[in-house]
C-alpha cells in the first residue's frame, strides 16, 4: 500500500476535513464518498477536497468472514505428518509469519517458518542454518516490517535443549543466531518470543533449574537483560512494547498460594516489577493464568484457558475486566492464545467442539468485552484442526493458526487469513 493511499484512509478514519491536496498528484485517484480510493475519479494537484469520515469510537471492528483465505505453502515438507504449520503466528503492518515447529524439511521436527507479504500474498521459507532433528525451529515467531524472530527452544547447539533464537531481515537475509550468555542444558530458550520496533523479548521457561527466565534485547540482539523468574514456567509467554514487558508463569504459585499462574509487568530495562494479583474468584491448580499474554500502550491482556477467561489490567497493574465467551463449553480452552489490535482483543480457543473434538474457534471483542463475534472456518474444515491454536492481528488483517488441520496431510496444519473492517 502506498503512503499516499494510507494517508487517505487515515483522513477518512478520523475526520471530515477540508484538505489542501498537496500530498496527492494527478495520478492518484481519490473518492470522496465511501471507499476513498476509486480508479474512476481523478483530482488534479491543488484541489480542495472534503472527505467523509466515520469516528472509530462509534464503530465496531468486525471480521469479514467472506474474505476467508486458506493458507498453506506449496514448498512445505511432504515427508511425514503432524508437522504443525500454524502452531504460532505473528503479524506486522505488511507481513505475517507462520511457524511450523515440527516440519521435516531438514529432518524430523527440525521445524520451519514462513514469512508472507500481506498485499502480494507471496512468501519465503526460513530454515535455521544449524537446525537438526528435533530443534523445534518455529516454536515461537515474531516480526516487525523489517525483522523476523524465530524461536527454536529444543535446539542442541551450543548445548543440549538449550535453545536458540534466529533473527533475520524481513526478506530472510542476514541470519543472526541468538543464545543467552548464561545458557545451560534444558534452558528452553525460544519457547516464546515477541518484538516491538526497537526491542525483543525471548522466554526460557526451564532455565536456572526450572526457575525460568526472559531475556530482553535490542532489536539487533545486543544489550541483554535477564529477568529471572521464581518457577512455574516463568517465560512460557512474553509480550512487549518499546517501554514495557509482560511475562507469564502459568503454573506458578500466586498470591493465594495456589499454583494457578502468575504474570509480571516490567519496564523495558527490567526494573519496576509488578506482580499482578489474581482477579476476584476462587482459583485452583487447574488454572493457567498467563498461558498467553498480550500488551498495547495502555493495557495488558492475560489468558487463563484453565478457566476459559481473559483478564485485562492497566500497565500499572490495576484489574479492569474479565472476558468470557457467551457459549462456553466445558472442554474449551478459551484464552489459550490472545492478540490485540487497536481497541480490540482476539481470543483463540483451539479445543472447542464444532464438528468433532478440538476443532476450535476464535472470538473478537471490544476491549471492554462487548460486541462478541465468533469465527469458525468454512474452507477445508477438518475435525480436530485446532483452529485458534494461534492468533495475530493488525488493524486490517487477522491470521489464525489451525496446526492440526488435515487438508494437506494428517496433522500438518494450516492458517487462515481474514480482513478486519469497521462497521457503523
Amino acid at each position: 500500500m502506498s503512503a499516499e493511499l494510507a494517508i487517505a484512509k487515515q483522513i477518512k478514519s478520523y475526520g471530515m476535513r477540508l484538505i489542501e491536496d498537496t500530498k496527492f498528484d494527478a495520478e492518484n485517484m481519490i473518492d470522496a464518498s465511501d471507499d476513498v480510493i476509486n480508479s474512476g475519479i481523478v483530482l488534479p494537484t491543488g484541489s480542495i477536497i472534503s472527505i467523509p469520515y466515520y469516528n472509530k469510537e462509534n464503530a465496531v471492528l468486525k471480521v469479514d468472514v467472506s474474505s476467508e483465505t486458506f493458507i498453506f505453502p506449496d514448498d512445505f515438507s511432504t515427508t511425514g505428518s503432524d508437522q504443525s504449520f500454524g502452531n504460532d503466528v505473528a503479524i506486522s503492518d505488511n507481513y505475517y509469519v507462520v511457524g511450523a515447529y515440527e516440519e521435516n524439511s531438514v529432518s524430523g521436527s527440525a521445524g520451519g517458518a514462513y514469512v508472507y507479504n500481506i498485499e502480494a500474498g507471496t512468501h519465503i521459507k526460513l530454515l535455521g542454518s544449524n537446525i537438526h532433528n528435533g530443534s523445534s525451529f518455529g516454536r515461537s515467531v515474531a516480526c516487525t516490517d523489517t525483522k523476523v524472530l524465530v524461536g527454536a527452544n529444543s535446539q542442541d547447539v551450543p548445548i543440549s535443549n538449550g535453545g536458540s533464537a534466529y533473527l533475520y531481515n524481513i526478506d530472510g537475509s542476514n541470519e543472526q543466531i541468538i543464545t543467552p550468555s548464561d545458557i545451560t542444558n534444558f534452558h528452553q530458550f525460544g519457547i516464546s518470543c515477541s518484538m516491538s520496533e526497537n526491542k525483543m523479548v525471548i522466554g526460557a521457561d526451564r532455565s536456572d533449574t526450572n526457575l525460568g527466565s526472559a531475556y530482553i534485547y535490542n532489536i539487533d540482539g545486543t544489550n541483554e537483560i535477564k529477568l529471572l523468574g521464581e518457577g512455574g514456567n516463568f517465560g512460557y509467554s512474553v509480550a512487549n512494547t518499546d517501554t514495557k514487558v509482560i511475562v507469564g508463569a502459568p503454573t506458578a504459585a500466586g498470591p493465594l498460594g495456589v499454583e494457578g499462574g502468575v504474570c509480571y509487568i516490567y519496564d523495558i530495562d527490567g526494573t519496576n516489577k509488578i506482580t499482578l494479583n489474581v482477579p476476584p474468584g476462587t482459583y485452583t491448580n487447574l488454572d493457567e493464568i498467563g498461558k498467553s499474554v498480550a500488551i498495547n500502550d495502555e493495557f495488558v491482556f492475560i489468558g487463563n484457558p484453565g478457566r476459559n477467561e481473559v483478564y485485562i489490567y492497566t500497565l500499572q497493574g490495576i484489574f479492569i475486566n474479565t472476558i468470557t465467551p457467551s457459549d462456553m463449553q466445558n472442554a474449551s480452552r478459551f484464552g489459550y492464545e490472545i492478540s490485540v489490535s487497536d481497541n480490540n482483543i482476539i481470543v483463540g480457543d483451539f479445543a472447542q467442539n464444532i464438528i468433532g473434538g478440538q476443532d476450535g474457534a476464535v472470538y473478537l471483542y471490544n476491549i471492554d468485552g462487548t460486541n462478541e463475534q465468533k469465527i469458525i472456518p468454512t474452507i477445508n474444515v477438518t475435525s480436530g484442526a485446532q483452529f485458534g491454536a494461534s492468533v495475530a492481528a493488525n488493524s486490517n488483517t487477522l491470521i489464525i493458526g489451525a496446526n492440526h488441520n488435515n487438508t494437506h496431510n494428517d496433522g500438518d496444519g494450516a492458517a487462515y487469513k481474514y480482513d478486519l473492517k469497521y462497521t457503523f
